[in-house]
């Protein structure tokens, strides 16, 4: 499908979501950096590039790549200007303090965020090589493409991985979806809780009958939930992960009031509506064989060439991770 901007988070919502102490976007599968196949296929962009070269990451996130590179060139002894571009607020020496083995190597990149990768601002000509990793996709293609192209000196590549429409990532997230889509609408996990919570202020004893019957009603509800979240293939499933989270307001906020109680379901329930806008946008990112069709256009039509496109695998089970796609700015100016 080609890119859409329909379901777009904004500048606002991603830079809330790099807040938190991750390196990628799939902590629990990744969670010190990418790496199998997706470092393999990063690791032989970086291979033959040129001590004093300039790497920038498009769309940076929290700099995985850009982490990558630094770390690549350190491997080969060599020295490489790296830059991240993103159009969130990001502050990776900030949001990964807790991670004291990432400081040094993200310290010498150049991070430079509220910038869109289709206009970056930076001086024309001057970067050795262009990446982006689950990014590139989200943009405005064709005006990303020519931004990329102008960024590049003549001979300068571009690598990127994008996310696949039937890649095993939509197939978790449209599973995610749907179990929080059971948990929050179908069975009102949230409201069931919060009942349970003022039923327990108003209730003059643990016999009162307004208690019993709204915790009555929370454990019909987490049984369902849980025969809901045993059908689903990752054996934990998103429910599981979850839902214990919205029963802690009850079970493991000691001494707390009930309006402290409360907040905590709030913003449980914020988290849960951050999921699923998160999900919904990297949905509409994805690309089919027409989207990357579209995406590899934009690429030829901005002046590239030897152009190479491939789908990248990742593990024994060889779950499909994404589309690859290279190119050579041409030596001559568009």
């Amino acid at each position: 499908m080609a890119v859409t901007q329909a379901a777009r988070l904004s500048p606002e919502d991603w830079s809330k979501y790099w807040r938190q102490p991750a390196i990628t976007t799939f902590s629990q599968q990744f969670p010190g950096n990418y790496d199998g196949e997706i470092a393999a296929f990063w690791s032989q962009q970086f291979a033959d590039l040129a001590d004093g070269s300039t790497v920038i990451d498009l769309a940076t996130g929290i700099g995985a790549v850009a982490l990558r590179a630094v770390r690549e060139a350190a491997k080969l002894g060599r020295a490489w200007t790296v830059r991240g571009v993103d159009y969130a607020d990001i502050r990776p020496t900030t949001d990964l303090s807790d991670l004291p083995d990432v400081q040094l190597d993200l310290g010498v990149i150049e991070f430079i965020g509220k910038t869109n990768i289709e206009a970056t601002g930076l001086a024309d000509a001057n970067a050795d090589l262009i990446v982006s990793q689950y990014g590139f996709e989200y943009s405005d293609v064709e005006r990303a493409a020519h931004e990329a192209y102008r960024l590049l000196k003549p001979g300068g590549r571009i690598a990127l991985i994008a996310h696949h429409a039937q890649s095993g990532v939509m197939q978790e997230s449209a599973e995610g979806l749907s179990q929080m889509q059971f948990m929050m609408h179908k069975e009102q996990l949230d409201q069931r809780v919060e009942a349970v919570i003022r039923a327990a202020d108003q209730a003059s004893d643990a016999g009162d009958k307004r208690w019993v019957v709204a915790r009555k009603k929370l454990n019909s509800t987490l049984r369902r939930l849980q025969a809901r979240a045993a059908k689903a293939a990752e054996p934990r499933g998103f429910i599981n992960s979850v839902a214990p989270s919205f029963v802690h307001a009850i079970e493991g906020l000691a001494a707390k009031n009930a309006q402290m109680r409360l907040q905590h379901v709030a913003r449980m329930r914020d988290e849960v509506r951050a999921y699923q806008e998160r999900m919904a946008d990297l949905r509409s990112a994805a690309l089919d064989q027409a989207g990357c069709d579209t995406l590899c256009e934009a690429l030829k039509q901005a002046g590239f060439e030897q152009l190479e496109r491939g789908m990248l695998h990742y593990g024994a089970q060889q779950i499909l991770m994404g589309w690859t796609v290279t190119a050579v700015r041409l030596r001559r100016h568009a």
